[in-house]
């Protein structure tokens, strides 16, 4: 469906690395595929596949990435997959109540995809 839309410029992928004819169409539709992860293991798997953006993410954004937190898992990935790039992904929660924080006002969401539309424009 993404792929039907010309402005997509990225297409992430949050279970797994994506299969490699997917990967391929959407390269050959001159785009970059991202993909998550929540181990060292799934991000060289990404990097070996040809995943153009890996994103480590902890357990603290929701869980389905594994049960790796964040200030671990982003040092693995990191030198996993070194000398390539890989975004660090997190949400915010308190050690105390292990709840997370209340939804960002609209302001701060604005301001956030401005931040990420600016990295991924960088990136292409």
């Amino acid at each position: 469906m993404a792929l039907k839309h010309p402005k997509v410029k990225l297409i992430a992928n949050a279970l797994g690395t994506p299969p490699q004819d997917i990967i391929k169409e959407i390269h050959d539709s001159g785009r970059l595929v991202a993909a998550l992860c929540g181990a060292a293991k799934q991000a060289r798997a990404h990097q070996a596949a040809g995943i153009d953006i890996i994103i480590a993410q902890g357990t603290e954004g929701g869980g389905h990435t594994g049960d790796v937190g964040s200030m671990v898992l982003w040092p693995e990935v990191i030198e996993a997959v070194a000398p390539a790039d890989a975004f660090a992904s997190s949400s915010r929660s308190t050690a105390a109540t292990d709840s997370i924080s209340p939804p960002e006002s609209r302001a701060a969401r604005k301001r956030r995809a401005r931040r990420v539309g600016r990295a991924v424009r960088a990136l292409i």
